[in-house]
């Protein structure tokens, strides 16, 4: 299964605007309702709390919900600043083994420990938005510099 259909699939319009669970970490266990056949995908933007991030989080639980055995765990950091608290929660969801880790890099030098970390445990990574550099895994993002010339 492509993790890249949670990045790219479309979804109705409905809209969620439900918060991030509060306390909520990367060492939590999946909960007692997942079958253990669930794929666990982390998904962590550059910060939680704000409005395009909460899209990014309906879209990824909308694509998720369409496909039989997907479980998105949703959890970010508080401030885009905040880089080696991001660093830490994606290296708490490597350790716990997801199935696949989807992330937006508060810092692009300093997340690359993060990829290969991932990628040595064998865990299918994407970024979203921002990647790393060097950038050695797909990244979904807009090219900016491409729409600036449409402004």
């Amino acid at each position: 299964m492509s993790l890249s259909l949670l990045v790219l699939a479309a979804c109705g319009s409905g809209s969620n605007t439900e918060s991030p669970s509060p306390g909520a970490s990367a060492g939590e266990s999946p909960s007692a309702e997942e079958s253990p056949g669930t794929l666990q995908i982390a998904v962590v933007p550059k910060a939680v709390g704000f409005d395009y991030w909460t899209h990014v989080k309906a879209g990824a639980e909308c694509a998720a919900s369409k496909l039989d055995g997907v479980n998105v765990e949703w959890n970010g950091v508080s401030a885009e600043t905040d880089i080696t608290q991001q660093v830490d929660m994606l290296n708490g969801y490597i350790n716990q083994h997801v199935d696949g880790l989807i992330y937006a890099a508060t810092d692009s030098k300093a997340l690359v420990s993060v990829t290969k970390n991932a990628q040595d445990a064998k865990i299918p990574v994407f970024n979203i938005d921002s990647g790393t550099d060097p950038q050695n895994v797909p990244i979904f993002a807009t090219d900016n510099m491409a729409l600036r010339g449409s402004w």
